[in-house]
């Protein structure tokens, strides 16, 4: 017999899980799976380590499981699945912690209690990730739970990076930038060192791809700056989400569409992104098979995210190189004869002096994408070098 540690991801419409095993002071992975389509067709799956397929059952269509039917399936399962094993404790995925948690915390009433306030600022989230937090206290309330925060990551970034320009009164009531999908970057940050030490070490702009999307700014595996802010709402295009959105439209819905708070929210967490611009679907695999003009536009929207850090890139070269003296800006070499020339050179920054950008995809985050932000020191425009003949 083993203890086991039961991790839950619960969203709005679907539960992840995963079981791990405390064996010799190491976590080895049991089975992990997902039930998904909570309110419509509940399906539940559960794997082994190397993806198999252990259990499958899917209900009726327009059956309403809601995240208590599914816990109530789960405990059932592992009982079943995991019955020589001992469940210890109990961790979870909660997106914001606020200012009050920047580590994980073992909850009670009084820290969902907290939590709870923090709704508002995520309101597609923060309410299915508790449900199964406030299920497990009442039914099994000696059995510890820990919360572990999407915020917490993005604690270690700058004041200048977490401030918004408003007025002091306003920021200190704790509106400001937290980031999100943290344990997504966590995780990501600490795999980096065994995946490539050089970026690792450097400034490293990394990628989450998903229904949910945002690029964070590591600089020594540690969080300088999230695309995401105060929700998750902010930043890039997503499946429902808006993204990033100039406040004065906001203020235009108010003033000449008469739209209030809540048809707002509805607006910009749950119709924009590629569903509002396709009109069609938010699953990318939809858009990418259909032929409509506005699914295609809606696949363009959200395309040029790797341009985007290529434009970083050639914007952080272009300052470095454009102060530099004439003479490191040209490039010197010499001819058949071994008469020497100079020739200026276009902007060259794949050359000698950095590597090539790199795009890699870490095993099992799939939807996780890492390129190497190559620190100023090792971007040149060319290296001066003499050729002799002969």
């Amino acid at each position: 017999m083993a203890d086991a540690i039961l991790v839950l991801n619960a969203g709005s419409s679907s539960v992840k899980f995963s079981v791990f095993l405390a064996q010799a002071g190491a976590l080895e992975l049991l089975l992990r799976g997902q039930i998904e389509a909570l309110f419509t067709q509940p399906r539940f799956e559960a794997k082994d380590p190397d993806g198999n397929k252990l259990e499958a059952k899917t209900w009726p269509d327009g059956t309403q499981l809601g995240h208590a039917g599914a816990l109530d399936h789960l405990v059932e399962y592992l009982r079943a699945e995991c019955g020589e094993h001992e469940l210890r404790a109990v961790g979870h995925r909660v997106v914001h912690g606020g200012m009050a948690y920047s580590a994980p915390v073992r909850t009670d009433a009084a820290v969902v209690a907290t939590l709870e306030q923090f709704v508002p600022l995520a309101p597609l989230h923060q309410p299915n990730n508790l449900a199964p937090i406030r299920i497990l206290l009442e039914r099994q309330p000696t059995l510890p739970q820990v919360a572990c925060f999407d915020t917490a990551f993005h604690s270690t970034q700058p004041a200048l990076a977490q401030s918004f320009a408003l007025p002091a009164e306003i920021t200190d009531r704790g509106v400001k930038r937290y980031g999100f999908h943290g344990l997504s970057y966590e995780y990501i940050a600490s795999m980096l060192p065994g995946v490539d030490a050089r970026a690792a070490a450097g400034r490293t702009v990394v990628l989450h791809l998903g229904n949910g999307s945002s690029m964070c700014a590591l600089q020594g595996c540690r969080s300088i700056a999230s695309t995401m802010g105060f929700t998750a709402v902010d930043g890039l295009m997503m499946g429902t989400r808006c993204g990033a959105i100039d406040p004065g439209v906001i203020l235009y819905l108010i003033d000449e569409l008469g739209m209030d708070a809540r048809a707002i929210e509805k607006l910009i967490y749950q119709q924009s992104g590629l569903l509002g611009v396709s009109g069609i679907s938010s699953d990318m695999r939809t858009l990418l098979a259909s032929d409509e003009p506005r699914a295609k536009l809606a696949r363009h929207s959200r395309a040029p995210r790797e341009p985007a850090i290529e434009a970083v890139e050639h914007a952080h070269h272009r300052r470095q190189t454009d102060h530099q003296p004439e003479h490191l800006r040209r490039c010197r070499t010499s001819d058949q004869n071994g008469h020497q020339r100079h020739e200026h050179r276009p902007d060259r920054r794949h050359d000698v002096g950095r590597s090539e950008p790199r795009v890699r995809m870490l095993p099992d985050h799939g939807s996780e994408i890492v390129s190497p932000w190559v620190p100023h020191q090792n971007v040149h425009a060319c290296r001066m070098r003499r050729e002799r003949s002969g």
